[in-house]
C-alpha cells in the first residue's frame, strides 16, 4: 500500500469510526475529502449513501427539502465564530450559503463572544449592513414552534459558546441543518465555504463553480460594509492611489510565527519580491505588526504607505488582547479598510496561511498574474481537526 492509499484507509477508517459516534459533520468532511480525490472509491461512496440515508436528505426543485417543516417564515441564526476577524465572517458566509440552499431567512447576531463587538446588541451592525430585514427578536418569537439543535431554546438564545466544542450538540457544521423541519435553526460552529461546495444543489446559481467564484459571489451579494468604512476606504484611496502603480503587500508577524513555521521564509520571499519591483511602485502595506511596518519603511522608504490603525507589538495579535488594550469596533473596521484597500491595488502579494490574504485573494476575479500567494490558500483546505475529537480518531 503506497502513502497515498494509507491516508485515504486512515481518512475512512475515521469517518466510519465518526459515523459511529454520531459526528455526522466529521464523516462529511472526511468522506468528500476522500472523494475529492478518488471519486469512485467504493467506500467512500457508501459511506455518502449511509449521510444521505441517515440525514434523510433529497433535493427537490433546486433545494434541500425540509421534511416535516410547518407553513411560516424559517430562520438561521448565525452566531459568532468568535476568533479572527475574516473567520467570524468566512463562517458567516457558509451559513448564508446554507440559507440559499434551504430556503431560510439568515439573521446575523455577533453577540459578547465576538473579538470586535461594541457596548451592546449585534456587533455585525456595527462592521456590515444587516443581509435581511428579520432580527433576533423573530427569531426568538419563531422558535416557540421548534428549535434545532435542542440545546438552544427561546429562553437562552443570547448565550455564546453554549456546548461549542464539548457535548451534545457540539461541533455541528453544515451538514446537520440541510433537513430540518423546525423554524429556527442555529449556527453557532465554523462553516467553511470549502466544506459545502459538494452539496450546492442542481439548479444554484453556484451549483458546479469553483470555490473561487463562490467566494466572490457570496461577498459581492451579501457583504455590505457600513457607511463609516466605504467612506475611509474611498478616501484613502482617491488620497494615495490615484494615478499610481500600486503594490499592496501583506505582511504578517506577531502571533503567526506561533501558528506556521514558515512565516520567516514567507516574510523573506515576500521582500525579495519588492525589491524586485520598479523604484516607481507605491507599496500599500497591510500588516497587524508594528515591528512588521516599521522595518518596510526603513527598507523602502516614502514608497511605502499604510492606514493608521491599531498594530501589536509582541507575540499577542489584536483581536486575543485584553478589552482595555484594543478598541474592538475600530480594529474590525481597519481590517476590513486594509483588506479592501488591497483589493483596489494594481496587484498584490499575500500569505496563503493568513485570512486577511485569502480574502484578497479569493474576493476579486484578479487578472492572471496580478495576485502571487505566498503558501497555498488556507480557505481551500478542510480543517479535519475542528470537527474531529481525539476520542474520534482512535480507530
Amino acid at each position: 500500500m503506497n502513502q497515498l492509499e494509507q491516508l485515504t484507509e486512515n481518512a475512512l477508517g475515521y469517518a466510519e469510526a465518526a459515523m459511529k459516534a454520531g459526528n455526522l459533520s466529521a464523516v462529511d468532511l472526511l468522506v468528500q475529502g476522500v472523494l475529492g480525490a478518488d471519486r469512485g472509491n467504493a467506500r467512500g461512496l457508501n459511506l455518502l449513501n449511509a449521510l444521505r440515508s441517515r440525514l434523510r436528505l433529497r433535493i427537490e426543485n433546486g433545494a434541500w427539502v425540509q421534511e416535516g417543516a410547518a407553513p411560516g417564515p424559517r430562520y438561521m441564526l448565525i452566531k459568532a465564530w468568535g476568533y479572527g476577524y475574516w473567520a467570524d465572517v468566512c463562517h458567516v458566509m457558509g451559513a448564508l450559503l446554507v440559507c440559499e440552499m434551504t430556503g431560510r431567512i439568515p439573521v446575523i447576531h455577533w453577540g459578547s463572544n465576538s473579538r470586535f463587538r461594541g457596548s451592546g446588541g449585534d456587533a455585525f451592525r456595527l462592521h456590515f449592513k444587516p443581509v435581511s430585514t428579520a432580527t433576533i427578536e423573530d427569531v426568538t418569537a419563531a422558535a416557540d414552534g421548534g428549535i434545532f439543535p435542542a440545546k438552544w431554546t427561546p429562553r437562552n438564545l443570547a448565550l455564546e459558546d453554549l456546548g461549542k466544542w464539548d457535548g451534545p450538540a457540539s461541533r455541528m457544521g453544515a451538514i446537520w441543518f440541510l433537513n430540518r423541519p423546525e423554524p429556527v435553526v442555529v449556527s453557532d460552529f465554523y462553516i467553511g465555504l470549502v466544506d459545502l461546495v459538494a452539496w450546492i444543489p442542481p439548479g444554484h446559481p453556484m451549483h458546479g463553480k469553483s470555490l473561487h467564484a463562490l467566494h466572490t459571489y457570496l461577498a459581492g451579494r451579501y457583504l455590505k460594509p457600513v457607511d463609516e468604512v466605504t467612506g475611509r476606504i474611498d478616501a484613502f484611496r482617491n488620497a494615495h492611489f490615484t494615478g499610481r502603480d500600486v503594490l499592496a503587500v501583506h505582511i504578517r508577524g506577531s502571533d503567526k510565527a506561533n501558528e506556521t513555521g514558515t512565516i520567516d521564509q514567507v516574510n523573506a520571499q515576500t521582500v525579495a519580491l519588492m525589491d524586485a519591483e520598479s523604484a516607481e511602485t507605491t507599496l500599500f502595506v497591510l500588516t497587524e505588526d508594528a515591528n512588521q511596518l516599521a522595518a518596510m519603511q526603513a527598507r523602502y522608504g516614502d514608497r511605502v504607505i499604510s492606514t493608521v490603525s491599531q498594530r501589536a507589538t509582541g507575540t499577542v495579535n489584536l483581536p486575543f488582547q485584553r478589552d482595555e488594550q484594543v478598541d474592538r469596533v475600530a480594529l474590525g473596521h481597519e481590517v476590513m479598510v486594509d483588506t479592501y484597500l488591497a483589493m483596489a491595488c494594481d496587484r498584490f502579494i499575500g500569505n496563503g496561511r493568513s485570512n486577511v490574504s485569502n480574502i484578497v485573494a479569493l474576493f476579486r476575479a484578479w487578472e492572471p498574474g496580478t495576485c502571487r500567494i505566498l503558501e497555498p490558500l488556507l480557505l481551500l483546505e478542510r480543517n479535519f481537526s475542528v470537527y474531529l475529537p481525539e476520542a474520534e480518531l482512535r480507530v
